[in-house]
């Protein structure tokens, strides 16, 4: 192919030269900008080959180079400068170029791959004297290729066909016999041998000359240093019985050498431009000579703006190899999408096709890196970070999740009584792996975490009883019913593990009054061991995550703020008309019919009581007094009284009505049973509606007549086998709005009131919405979409029912609680955040396991 020729979306540079699979091109990616290696197939690769050669780009190792992209008869690889490595080197440089080739193979290995034709040409050293290692697999694939054509023909057999380079092929592998990771062992030992001598170890006049040689020819041992006679004869052992079976066993075979050789390490990920003389001077300390021991890693802090274009979300997740940060962002378009920064740019870029919820949980990263999994306005997805449509999961909202090395990807529900659920990175069908404790009312498991290896998780269950709230265990083998029931942590908010440099124990990294703290915990017998130890303080959160990601590699990024909010009033088009009282911890707020004082629930998830603001004054006085959280405050229409959910002795939930001149103890309205959250109080005073849990149905809308001798029985009023919601009379009580997933996602329905039938029902939102108010006159129906836009849409007098098309008004800020609207719908009563902004820093922590208490 010429320069210019397009290959899919790659556009030809020039022709680097040929390969046993064809020929080798460079070549320009114009939707990453950045140019890659392309290996040309004179033909089309099978649907086998694809996938083994999408499982090899699973690999992520900095000594292996990067298959990006699998084509109809390409594939598309990370372009590496750099040259094959040259004998005779002297020993100390031999072993250094060795130990890197060494860690590529041990990491692939441990993922069951084998590459089968390592050789110096399949070896390049770049000039900053990091090692990579081409081809890695390509020669099973191959095979792979080879078999599949043998299959389907029945004149054809694999009997006796040699996959390879005949003069650093195996014994075994000479013979056409099966291979395993001892053939990379042997190819390593005759490269390694090629590099300290400078000589070829088997050369023949022809590749069956060659062959013989292998089978038969013994290595001059002479002409190898004494220091590393042991272990090349342990790696060259025909019989791979005897042969060396792994790698990471080989520095014990150096004489006089028990520790391995240090490799190299590339840098490319701490030239992030701007971070000043802090970094270079890492940065120096890192490129010590090899053969100087190491001094003892120090903790180094460093902060990273986001774009000056972009207003960032709260959330962010800093990819298992520390290198990329993900997080969602508002564009100057308004939509909110997913951003990839790599930590050695000055830019960040957003995936394409991809629109998220307003104010999403953070993102999960793949294990290799390459790929990441999130909420958006579609439901749970997954892209490849280097191009590509994204890949449904799951229709509804998922609230955390985790993703192990064997593709199985777990993630938390936006449902109460809803468990965890499992399905396959690559899609298909989800299924449940934890249960909700029924006993344990308003029970929620969400933000699930892989423990190493990869088969036990732990999770946040969240409930209101505190005893059942922090974070528990659960495997993969269990079934939902018989998962452990046992707290390894107390805790309101979710965790994530790191292992540990030094020691066998990891951490669980977790909030505990805005300070980040690392736990000691043993991931074999999932428990903590001794006392956690601070690492950073005025860490941010939002609900139950806190603004913080680690990686495997001791690399650490958070943001601080964003745990308070002040309520604000908004005009239509989102200016700030003005602040209300002091900043707290506020989840809901509703605005009392006279327009004159608003009650909000403030405090933590289990500690949370509400409180009157008195707009006039400015004021606020304290309405309920624990010892439980109290929640979901709805104003009876005189104004006179709130109902609401709380516990007063800590044993029974429920729905309990108490005056608002706060005088007298709360009255209970319905008895003790499943969770119930109250929504709307009809402005004749007849009627309550509530939403309650019912694990068959979900969440369901029940009306609880409020007249009467005072033992109405509450009826339900809209129950099917998909959530109902959030419903809210219309001022003239002749209706009611609600949310239902029946779609598949959440949408803004009304329908007419009535407790003998529950006729019909009208869509009103577009696109999915959530979180219904009616303006005070019945006109408008305001309500949320997924993006954060608060909508609009006109509503008809008379019957039957008619609303318009919903209009955009504002986007909510990042991080806002939504809170009520003036009976006018000229005002917004909105919680922001005051001290998160969009441009607050990242903070970027190296080796913050460095200095940790023991």
């Amino acid at each position: 192919m010429t320069p210019g020729t397009k290959l899919g979306p790659y556009e030809i540079v020039a022709q680097i030269g040929a390969g046993g699979m064809g020929e080798v091109y460079r070549a320009r990616d114009p939707r990453l900008g950045r140019d890659v290696a392309i290996k040309v197939s004179a033909e089309r690769f099978s649907e086998r080959f694809e996938r083994e050669a999408r499982a090899i780009a699973a690999l992520n190792h900095p000594n292996i180079c990067t298959l990006f992209d699998v084509g109809p008869n390409y594939l598309v690889m990370e372009l590496i400068e750099g040259e094959p490595p040259k004998g005779p080197l002297p020993l100390e440089e031999a072993l250094r170029i060795a130990a890197q080739i060494a860690d590529a193979l041990e990491a692939a290995h441990e993922r069951g791959i084998v590459h089968r034709d390592l050789k110096p040409g399949n070896i390049k050293v770049k000039p900053d004297g990091a090692v990579k290692v081409l081809d890695f697999g390509l020669a099973k694939v191959a095979e792979s290729q080879a078999e599949a054509r043998a299959t389907d023909s029945p004149t054809l057999t694999m009997a006796g066909v040699v996959m390879g380079t005949a003069a650093y092929m195996s014994p075994e592998q000479a013979r056409g016999k099966p291979v395993d990771k001892r053939s990379d062992i042997w190819a390593f030992g005759v490269v390694l041998y090629e590099m300290l001598t400078g000589e070829q170890m088997f050369r023949g006049e022809t590749v069956s000359d060659t062959l013989a040689q292998v089978l038969t020819k013994e290595p001059a041992w002479n002409r190898v240093p004494a220091k590393a006679q042991r272990l090349l004869k342990a790696c060259l052992e025909r019989d791979p019985k005897r042969r060396l079976r792994d790698i990471g066993e080989a520095w014990r075979l150096l004489e006089d050498s028990p520790e391995p050789p240090t490799a190299a390490p590339s840098l490319s990920w701490l030239g992030i431009a701007g971070w000043g003389v802090a970094v270079a001077m890492a940065g120096l300390a890192w490129w010590a000579p090899w053969r100087t021991p190491p001094a003892a890693p120090e903790r180094v802090r460093l902060q990273l703006l986001p774009s000056e274009n972009l207003s960032t979300s709260v959330a962010h997740a800093l990819s298992p190899d520390g290198r990329k940060l993900a997080y969602p962002a508002i564009g100057a378009d308004g939509v909110t999408r997913l951003w990839i920064r790599d930590l050695d740019s000055l830019e960040a870029h957003a995936l394409p096709g991809v629109q998220l919820r307003s104010d999403p949980p953070p993102p999960f990263w793949s294990p290799d890196s390459r790929s990441i999994a999130f909420d958006s306005d579609r439901g749970l997805q997954r892209a490849d970070i280097s191009g590509g449509p994204a890949q449904s999961l799951w229709d509804g909202f998922a609230i955390g999740g985790a993703w192990n090395r064997d593709g199985t990807i777990i993630f938390g529900i936006a449902t109460r009584l809803g468990g965890l659920m499992r399905v396959s990175a690559g899609g298909g069908t989800a299924s449940r792996i934890t249960s909700a404790d029924h006993s344990s009312r308003g029970t929620q498991h969400t933000y699930p975490v892989f423990m190493p290896d990869g088969r036990h998780f732990l999770y946040l269950q969240t409930s209101d009883q505190p005893q059942d709230t922090g974070i528990f265990s659960g495997s993969l083998d269990d079934p939902p019913e018989r998962q452990n029931s046992k707290r390894v942590l107390a805790t309101d908010f979710a965790v994530t593990y790191v292992p540990s440099l030094d020691s066998k124990h990891g951490h669980l990294l977790f909030l505990r009054d805005a300070k980040l703290m690392a736990q000691p915990f043993d991931a074999g017998q999932l428990q903590s061991s001794g006392e956690p130890v601070e690492v950073a303080d005025q860490v941010g959160s939002y609900v139950t995550f806190g603004f913080f990601s680690a990686s495997s590699n001791c690399r650490l990024v958070y943001r601080t703020g964003g745990t308070n909010s002040r309520l604000t009033w908004l005009d239509r088009e989102g200016k700030v008309l003005g602040a209300i009282g002091e900043a707290g911890r506020f989840a809901e707020a509703a605005i009392s019919p006279k327009g004159t004082q608003a009650v909000v629930a403030r405090g933590d998830v289990r500690n949370r009581d509400l409180w009157l603001l008195d707009f006039a004054r400015d004021s606020s006085t304290r309405f309920t007094f624990g010892p439980w959280a109290a929640n979901f405050p709805v104003w009876s229409p005189d104004g006179a009284s709130l109902i609401y959910t709380t516990s007063p002795d800590g044993a029974s939930f429920g729905l309990y009505r108490k005056p608002a001149s706060g005088a007298g103890d709360p009255q209970l309205l319905s008895k003790a049973g499943s969770f119930s959250i109250p929504t709307s109080w009809s402005r004749d005073g007849r009627f309550l509606l509530y939403t309650e849990i019912d694990p068959k149905t979900k969440n369901d809308i029940w009306v609880l007549p409020l007249t009467g001798s005072g033992d109405a029985k509450p009826s339900r009023l809209v129950g099917t086998e998909f959530n109902e919601e959030q419903a809210r009379f219309s001022p003239d009580d002749r209706r009611i709005a609600y949310v239902s997933d029946e779609s598949g996602r959440n949408e803004v329905y009304v329908r007419e009131f009535s407790l003998n039938s529950t006729g019909g029902k009208l869509l009103v939102s577009k696109g999915g919405g959530s979180a219904p108010r009616w303006r005070g006159d019945g006109g408008e129906l305001f309500y949320l979409a997924p993006d954060g836009m608060v909508m609009a849409a006109e509503v008809g007098a008379g019957s039957p029912f008619q609303s318009g098309a919903p209009k955009p008004l504002y986007r909510m800020p990042a991080g806002a609680t939504p809170g009520d609207v003036s009976a006018d719908g000229k005002r917004f009563l909105v919680g922001v955040p005051v001290q998160q902004s969009a441009q607050t820093p990242f903070t970027v922590v190296l080796n913050w396991q460095a200095g940790l208490k023991k």
